[in-house]
């Protein structure tokens, strides 16, 4: 969940914290209004925010005076007042990503629009607004910020042409645009096609007017009031900052001018002079990064090596990530950057699997400290471009456009862990998966459809234990698939229905599907909120889909996105859903929330490592206990 905070005038009195992320993501986190506290730690609902214009709160604004607490968010701007903060009213009725007040005039304020090109001022504490006025169209979203130095100039960064910077010289009724160019008058693209998501703005030095700072995708720097901008992180390269940056603050008091914090995608890092920081090739010097142990990492999936505890897991944002056992906080590392997902373990040939998006499979062969792709997506030292190989030694599905998940399934046949399905809109297999790599040659593992296109993208697979040929294939919509000869060159695949009346390919999404041994027992997790008539969001089938019978009745109206048996106890099962873990002791018949791992957030994936249990959160990190 993202968070929006502001400290009251005064700097001590109190802190306040607004959630939700107000964007048009479809995986956008809705918040719970704004809280408050007076000590960092102990935390309270503020009660007259409690209502649906604040599930999402891009930005908290406090008047120079603490008198007034202005919101943005995607219903419009809200004002209260204090002492009690108890009455809101709206007094901008657009979608709004940003608002400023003056740093000492308490009567003046600026605010941008989230998805309107628009940017407004006020000049009685956000009582009312006037449209600011400038050149040419604005777009999507206008981030702005204040020079401290003089406050009558006001920058904003505005998404358009992969980011513009203007500057208003009255406080921000009138704006025209920078140059936003190099040093070698080349055109720059700061925000690059993602600016409505990742934008930043920064003038906070207290003694010159004309720095600024902007993120995108990556850092720039200028000191001649947006004119001209020099890059000073690189997201790909380990030792710069992360990519994605949605915060520049800087750090208060005497001496901390050149102090500055960002925060992104990857978390927090800072540099104790904005002036020098970025250099080197990999425009690595002068920063330091401050979120380790911070656990809020977005998994999505992990595996793990039972041997010697080593994890390797799969996030957003931040790629897949190894832990080391025993290593504490500082036992992560790297393994491949971009986005993480899904992750699988062959324990036979000692092989970490994991991806990047929309069913790019990586392979890792020296225990998670480096990976490749073996997908079909090679890097052509020649053309310093990325390719892809001939047919069929690539997946289609993964070097089309959009032809599968954002975060696609793929799993490892146990008792064959050469075999590989991953799942598009078709089903692709490999049986070599192995087989090296030849950037000369263009070969490698060989990929095959076995399972034609429905135009809805697989969701889930799942593949027998003790019988490779039973498979089973869930889809976004709903529909689910099973074959008994999954091994063949053509598979034969029928759709499975409930048996017992209730019919399971209905418009909900199919998160998980657990084949048990002998391929009789088969569990289906679903993750949709509001089941209603068609049952709960967890079934069991005892005969291979014959007849159905929904275990799930118990809990929460909320998604399920998947299920884990105990491996010495049938009876004990656990499911990760959007609000936590929750465990049965007698197969389903009755759930609670457990002391076991994690509450409260969204539970991914679930994995054994013998007796221990391991929870994968996206927003809390991992989880692990021993249940004996």
């Amino acid at each position: 969940m993202a968070i929006s905070p502001v400290r009251d005038a005064d700097g001590q009195s109190a802190i306040f914290a607004g959630t939700g992320e107000g964007f048009s993501n479809v995986d956008a986190i809705q918040g719970a209004g704004i809280f408050w506290s007076t000590d960092g730690v102990r935390w309270s609902q503020l009660p007259s925010a409690n209502t649906p214009d604040f599930r999402a709160v891009n930005r908290l604004a406090m008047s120079s005076d603490g008198t007034a607490l202005l919101a943005a968010t995607p219903t419009g701007l809200l004002r209260t007042e204090s002492p009690a903060f108890s009455a809101w009213s709206k007094t901008l009725n657009i979608a709004v990503a940003d608002v400023k007040c003056h740093p000492s005039n308490p009567l003046l304020a600026t605010a941008g629009g989230l998805s309107n090109g628009a940017a407004y001022v006020s000049s009685d504490g956000g009582k009312s607004w006037n449209e600011a006025n400038h050149s040419g169209t604005w777009g999507s979203r206008v981030e702005l910020a204040y020079a401290l130095a003089d406050p009558t100039i006001v920058y904003a960064s505005v998404d358009i042409n992969g980011g513009s910077i203007w500057r208003s010289t009255d406080g921000g009724k009138n704006y025209r645009p920078m140059k936003t160019q190099t040093a070698a008058k080349a055109q720059i693209s700061y925000l690059g096609d993602q600016g409505w998501y990742a934008n930043a703005i920064w003038a906070g030095d207290p003694s010159d007017a004309n720095a600024v700072l902007v993120g995108g995708l990556d850092l720039w720097r200028s000191l001649d009031g947006g004119n001209t901008l020099e890059q000073i992180s690189v997201w790909y390269e380990p030792a710069s900052v992360h990519a994605d940056h949605h915060c520049i603050v800087s750090r208060a008091g005497a001496g901390a001018a050149l102090t500055v914090y960002f925060g992104n995608d990857g978390g927090l890092f800072a540099t104790a002079d904005y002036k020098t920081v970025g250099g080197g090739a990999d425009l690595s010097q002068g920063w330091e990064r401050l979120d380790n142990g911070y656990g809020v990492t977005q998994f999505y999936g992990a595996a793990c090596r039972s041997r010697d505890g080593t994890l390797i897991a799969g996030a957003q944002d931040n790629g897949t990530l190894r832990y080391t056992s025993g290593g504490g906080a500082a036992g992560w590392t790297t393994m491949f950057g971009g986005d993480g997902g899904a992750c699988a373990y062959d324990a036979k040939n000692d092989i970490f699997y994991g991806e990047y998006v929309y069913g790019q499979i990586t392979r890792s062969t020296d225990g998670g400290q480096s990976a490749e792709y073996i997908c079909g997506q090679y890097f052509d030292s020649a053309t310093q471009r990325w390719r892809w190989r001939p047919p069929p030694y690539l997946i289609p599905d993964a070097a089309g456009s959009r032809q599968a998940l954002f975060i696609a399934p793929f799993a490892v046949d146990p008792l064959v862990p050469d075999r590989l399905l991953v799942g598009g809109l078709s089903v692709w297999r490999t049986n070599d998966a192995r087989t090296q790599n030849d950037d000369h040659a263009l070969t490698g593992p060989k990929w095959l459809s076995i399972k034609d296109s429905i135009r809805d993208y697989v969701s889930a697979l799942g593949i027998c234990p003790d019988k490779s040929d039973v498979v089973w294939v869930g889809h976004a919509s709903g529909a689910i698939f099973e074959t008994s000869n999954g091994t063949a060159q053509r598979p034969g695949w029928r759709q499975v229905g409930g048996g017992t009346g209730q019919n399971l390919s209905i418009p909900r999404y199919c998160s998980c599907l657990l084949v048990r041994p002998h391929g009789l027992q088969i569990f289906v997790t679903f993750a949709a909120y509001a089941a209603g008539s068609a049952g709960s969001n967890v079934w069991k089938t005892e005969d291979s889909g014959s007849s159905w019978v929904d275990i799930g009745g118990a809990l929460p109206d909320a998604p399920v996105h998947k299920i884990a048996v105990h491996p010495q106890h049938a009876e004990f099962l656990y499911v990760g859903t959007e609000i936590g873990l929750f465990a049965s002791d007698d197969a389903g018949g009755h759930w609670s929330p457990t002391n076991e791992g994690p509450t409260n957030c969204p539970v991914y994936d679930l994995i054994w490592d013998g007796t221990k249990l391991i929870a994968v959160t996206h927003g809390r990190g991992t989880f692990a206990i021993n249940i004996a």
